[in-house]
């Protein structure tokens, strides 16, 4: 489980969870009464998931994701809208950069804004990355930590997301491999207020024994 698309997003405020022990390795085992931390894991090669067109039906965009990298040789794409977001139109994309320890965003209507960090943040570290994109008002922002990182105000044109399929651990055609642990993912069809994204953050934190501020 973990991995989760749609509209009509609801979040309500429950009881604490309790958070996941780290999990360093494959051979690594949970306390007694802890749930354990199931992952894909996504070997860099030739790993990916897709799902059929996904008709996105809004200009809005929230990806939420617990990701343990293991390398940043060459870009590698977490999550991807369309084959192509160079390319295509009404796409967004979420990547670790290639040659350092960053990530990146982009968000795309008729034009494309890209927003990241090219540096802090290392291989084999678990890191809860959010992408928020909207394409009216020009919006692409980079959350990691629970913690906004990088912006964008460039102009993306016009349009809503298209109806592409979505990509997880590579572009289409396999490229951009990803190489890493995926703990879980939303994919929502609109901006969260910021309560609703500072909860799903928390939640997902607990999947991957994250702590965050």
């Amino acid at each position: 489980g973990g991995m989760d698309f749609r509209g009509g997003f609801q979040m309500e405020t429950g009881n604490t969870a309790t958070p996941y022990q780290r999990v360093d390795t494959d051979l690594d085992v949970t306390e007694a009464g802890v749930p354990e931390a199931w992952y894909l894991s996504l070997d860099g090669i030739d790993d990916c998931l897709s799902t059929a067109a996904i008709d996105w039906g809004t200009d809005e965009v929230t990806v939420i994701a617990g990701v343990a990298k293991q390398s940043d040789t060459g870009n590698r794409a977490i999550l991807e809208l369309s084959a192509n977001s160079d390319a295509n139109t009404g796409a967004f994309f979420l990547f670790n950069m290639g040659d350092s320890s960053g990530y990146r965003m982009r968000s795309k209507g008729s034009t494309q804004a890209e927003a990241g960090v090219s540096s802090g943040w290392p291989v084999d570290t678990t890191h809860i990355v959010a992408l928020e994109g909207k394409i009216g008002s020009d919006t692409a922002r980079l959350r990691i930590n629970g913690a906004q990182r990088a912006t964008s105000t460039a102009d993306q044109g016009n349009g809503s997301y298209g109806n592409h399929p979505l990509y997880i651990g590579a572009r289409g055609g396999g490229t951009f491999p990803f190489a890493g642990q995926l703990y879980g993912l939303f994919a929502i069809n609109r901006s969260l207020t910021p309560t609703e994204l500072a909860l799903t953050e928390r939640w997902m934190a607990t999947r991957c024994g994250v702590i965050l501020p």
